[in-house]
This record gives C-alpha cells, structure tokens and sequence, in this order.
C-alpha cells in the first residue's frame, strides 16, 4: 500500500488541503501550508479532514497511498486510512475485525495494526501505528476463502514471490499461512506490506 513520494515533515494548523485548477474528473489538492504534500483527490482530503474533526484530531502526515486509498497519521497517534472503494473498506474492516475478534497482534514478530476505530459513511479505518517488522493493507485479502490458490496463474504468482523476497520467503511463507489458520487469505504480497525492515 505505501509508495514512496513526498511527506508533509512537520503537522500545519492550516487546513489540509486546498483545491487547485484541475482538468481531471476529479479535483486535485494541495498542501494548504503551500507545500504540495501530492496530489490528493478532494474526496479523499475532505473525508480525511471530517473524520479528524469529529474525532477532535488533526492530519499529522501522508505515509502512503495506493490502488485502495491514502493513509495518513494524526496526532493522537493513529493511522487513519481513507478508501477509495466501498467495497476495498469492507474488506480491509473485516479482516481488522476477524484479527481484533482473535486478539491477533504479531505474527511470527511481525507486528499487525490495531483497529480503533472505523467509520462506514467515510470509510475510514483508523489503525495503531506500527514500525517494521510489520504486516499490513487487507483491502484484497479474502475471508474464510483461498481465491489465491484457485487463480489459473497461482504458480506464476508463487514464482514471483519468492524471486520478490528472496532469502526472505520461507519467513513470508509462514507469515502466510499463520494468516491463513486464521481465515485471513492475504493477496496482495509484496515488500511494502509484509515490511521487515
């Protein structure tokens, strides 16, 4: 889920972003401090911002973004994560609730965040911050069903992964199937989301 770019280093009390000409569908932002933090689709930033304000918080900082949506810290501490999709929020919601539900923490020392909170209308999660090692970004992940290992290019996708992680894909491995003992069918593996370092 995360993809390295700018990060905005120090929170403004500036709002978060403000609108820019755009001639995309969809309106683009910027910093509202007068740094471009990146380009933010205004849904996004706006439900970023609402969610904080009911929540008495403010945007710390973008930490990524991705096909699903944006992720940004706050102040208090936490991640809130801003979905693109409804149905990308459903899935990551429900996976944060199987793991909360088994009181799921680390796998295998790699740290999982914790839900704290989630909101239905903005589909927002808000998440515990984690630092390396760590797993997250469950908006692909399936419950309960391993539509992985069904897929017509599963060994494909396997060879792909081991030549991804290297040395490390025995522990990926694992990491994989103590998600799996759990109903989690993790899809989208990559280094970004099963981080190490």
């Amino acid at each position: 889920m995360t993809k390295s770019g700018a990060t905005l280093e120090s929170r403004t009390d500036t709002p978060l972003t403000t609108s820019v000409k755009s001639t995309s569908a969809e309106k683009e932002t910027v910093s509202g401090a007068g740094l471009i933090m990146s380009l933010i689709p205004a849904t996004i930033a706006e439900r970023a911002e609402q969610y904080v304000k009911i929540h008495s918080a403010k945007i710390d900082k973008r930490l990524g973004w991705g096909q699903d949506g944006w992720v940004f810290a706050t102040d208090t501490g936490s991640a809130i994560k801003v979905f693109k999709y409804e149905k990308q929020y459903r899935q990551e919601l429900q996976v944060y609730l199987r793991l909360t539900e088994r009181e799921v923490t680390v796998v295998h020392g790699f740290q999982i965040p914790s839900l704290i909170n989630h909101h239905d209308e903005l589909l927002i999660v808000e998440i515990s911050l984690v630092a390396p090692p760590f797993v997250l970004d469950f908006a692909t992940a399936s419950l309960d069903q391993d539509t992985l290992r069904t897929r017509d290019d599963y060994e494909e996708w396997l060879e792909l992964k081991k030549e991804i992680f290297g040395t490390d894909w025995p522990v990926v491995r694992r990491v994989l199937s103590a998600f799996r003992s759990h109903g989690v069918f993790l899809v989208d593996v990559h280094r970004d989301n099963i981080r190490f370092r």
